[in-house]
């Protein structure tokens, strides 16, 4: 499983890779010998410039070696640029599987006048989450109405779960649900009510840090472990 740790140590290899003196000892290898044939141009040019005139050989065929050096450093880029893009792509692919977890209130009629408020509890990873804190809210108010969390509704299970709230029938009109929770890798997430999910740094329960996790990269800094939308 690619983590974004393991993927932020890739691109480091990758990049040190780049950087190291071995690939450019390659590089200047490759330089030597596209210009091989031109070795015999160079010494008759070395021996003229020391009769006093300088000798500068097949202009095309010195074009044609400088170009065929231009080629391979561009096939180099083109397949750093492919590695990173296809690590990029894992890591966004494991994240997406680790996060897929959702969690909602509705009420749920009984019938004959009876019913209640429930939390819905949806679980599409193949791991338990042990980790999580769900925020209740009326609408668009900012007032907390409830707060759920494991202490108090047990690990997330695999799979839908459904249990009662604990709230009256009259508690709420247009709940909005906002789920906090640690995946398998031990990574903070925040999902919205409609959806989009963020990286965070820490969960809280009140005052009480629950969880925390390496802090997301600040954008411009470098890639985000995922955005919104992301599913990472």
């Amino acid at each position: 499983m690619v983590t974004e740790e393991s993927s932020g140590r890739w691109r480091q290899r990758a990049a040190a890779v780049w950087r190291s003196a071995a690939l450019r000892v390659v590089l200047l290898a490759v330089v030597l010998l596209l210009l091989a044939p031109r070795w015999g141009e160079l010494a008759d040019s070395a021996a003229a410039l020391t009769r006093g005139r300088i000798q500068l050989g097949d202009l095309g065929g010195w074009a044609q070696s400088i170009g065929s050096f231009a080629a391979v450093w561009v096939a180099l880029a083109q397949s750093r640029r492919l590695r990173l893009d296809r690590l990029d792509d894992i890591r966004r692919q494991e994240v997406h599987v680790r996060t897929q977890v959702y969690a909602w209130v509705a009420y749920r009629d009984e019938g004959g006048g009876e019913g209640g408020w429930y939390v819905y509890l949806n679980n599409m990873t193949p791991t338990p989450i042990g980790v999580w804190v769900l925020t209740v809210r009326d609408g668009a108010s900012p007032q907390v109405v409830t707060t759920l969390d494991v202490t108090r509704l047990l690990p997330i299970l695999p799979g839908l779960t459904q249990r009662p709230a604990g709230l009256a029938p009259g508690a709420l009109l247009h709940p909005v649900s906002e789920l906090e929770f640690v995946d398998a890798a031990g990574l903070c997430w925040r999902r919205a009510a409609a959806g989009g999910l963020e990286r965070i740094a820490e969960i809280r329960l009140g005052d009480q840090v629950l969880a925390s996790g390496p802090a997301p990269v600040a954008p411009g800094r470098g890639r985000r472990g995922v955005g919104v939308g992301d599913g990472g």
